[in-house]
């Protein structure tokens, strides 16, 4: 029979008041089904353990777990705002603020209801873009940090 003790130290635990108790980010870099290559961030308090759960899914789903490093160079770390047409008037008015902002690309997409317009920027300048598009734009529809693909691809159509 487990002692007073043990018990107490098992729900102190589970309720997380342990002082102990540190988070870390955590990169892992594998490969899906069809070779998608896949970027998960986790927060965890233990490395080990979700470096086992996350094994697991991807093996269960016929990926692959890869070793740091063996898929984010195909990635850019950037900022990623979106502002509905609407919300800006044209590309061009959006484009010009942008611009002189420092942004280093502006994409337009129609997602069936209305165009977006993606600004794209370094994550250093992110925080200082966003503000800035803020004030002159109001709300975004999102605003982010992203890892974006260099070279985007169709999978396979038949995945196992």
């Amino acid at each position: 029979m487990p002692s007073k003790d043990r018990i107490e130290a098992a729900i102190r635990s589970a309720q997380g008041n342990e002082a102990d108790d540190s988070y870390e980010e955590i990169t892992y870099e594998g490969y899906g089904p069809g070779s998608v290559a896949i970027v998960v961030h986790a927060l965890s308090n233990n490395r080990n353990r979700t470096a086992g759960e996350l094994r697991h899914i991807f093996t269960r789903h016929g990926g692959k777990l890869g070793e740091r490093g063996s898929i984010s160079y195909l990635f850019d770390h950037v900022g990623l705002i979106v502002y509905g047409a609407a919300q800006v008037g044209s590309f061009d008015v959006i484009f010009d603020e942008a611009t002189s902002l420092g942004a280093i690309d502006l994409e337009e997409h129609d997602n069936g209801e209305e165009k977006e317009y993606h600004v794209i920027c370094q994550v250093e300048d992110f925080g200082r873009i966003r503000d800035a598009l803020y004030e002159k734009f109001s709300d975004g529809v999102t605003a982010r940090l992203s890892w974006r693909p260099k070279q985007k691809v169709k999978p396979a159509s038949e995945l196992p």
